[in-house]
């Protein structure tokens, strides 16, 4: 059996902007969405106070809308192991990169239902909004 393109599983674009400018227009875009940022990831500072020197930045948001995920766990409490949803920006090679894994994908992976598939969905369309403008 052929592994699935990559792209099914996740949604990458490269920005113009540096980490810190990429973030600030990301968390702009959660918010006009309507979603929350619950957490930030800074894991080149958190492994840097473990003793490993990460050469590129690497952050990681953690973001909710809590009507979406009231809906979800209404329908299915185990897809709590989805939640909640992440979006990254690192670099590479001097580049800034904005990417996200997809929620339909990673739910359809758990779950067969059709109601989650379209909650997902609906999700799904909405972080590509944020991931773009982040460009």
């Amino acid at each position: 059996m052929n592994a699935p393109a990559p792209d099914t599983f996740r949604y990458v674009v490269t920005s113009k902007l540096g980490v810190a400018d990429a973030q600030q227009r990301l968390e702009a875009a959660i918010q006009a969405h309507k979603f929350s940022v619950l957490h930030t990831y800074d894991l080149r500072q958190t492994l840097h106070e473990k003793g490993f020197d990460l050469p590129a930045e690497v952050r990681v948001l953690e973001l909710c809308n809590a009507n979406q995920a009231f809906r979800v766990l209404q329908h299915e409490i185990g897809m709590n192991l989805a939640l909640p949803c992440r979006i990254s920006i690192w670099q590479l090679e001097g580049q800034t990169h904005v990417g996200m894994l997809r929620p339909k994908a990673m739910l359809q992976m758990l779950s067969k239902s059709p109601a989650l598939n379209a909650i997902a969905d609906e999700v799904e369309r909405a972080m590509v909004e944020m991931v773009d403008a982040a460009r």
